[in-house]
């Protein structure tokens, strides 16, 4: 079983090599680019928290998190969203944090660290 610090789905390419070419430095990443393969590989990997897109297809990041949530209730969960959606739970339980695009890597790092740390 690998492990890594962070997972990050989106279905966005651009997203995806953006986040890591950010973030490979200070984290071990996996990029996923749906949320259906995502759930496949949490099944074989570990991952200290996770991240996810909103607005995607098959499920949106908040119904992901939902079923990650029922097998792995401790991981932290974060939202990273290019909108503001009303429908998105404040719950400590469900989502560490909801964030918004465009996004400024100093204070994700932080954020990272801080979920990590927890």
């Amino acid at each position: 079983m690998e492990t890594y610090d962070l997972l990050y789905i989106d279905d966005e390419q651009l997203n995806l090599d953006l986040f890591r070419i950010n973030f490979s430095k200070d984290f071990r990443v996996l990029t996923i680019d749906s949320p259906l393969k995502a759930l496949e590989i949490i099944k074989n990997s570990s991952f200290k928290v996770i991240v996810s897109d909103f607005k995607m297809p098959d499920m949106n990041g908040l119904e992901l998190i939902g079923e990650i949530k029922k097998q792995h209730p401790d991981i932290p969960c974060i939202i990273l969203s290019g909108y503001v959606e009303t429908d998105v739970p404040s719950n400590k339980e469900m989502l560490y944090k909801y964030l918004t695009k465009p996004w400024k890597k100093s204070e994700l790092i932080d954020i990272f660290n801080n979920a990590l740390n927890n």
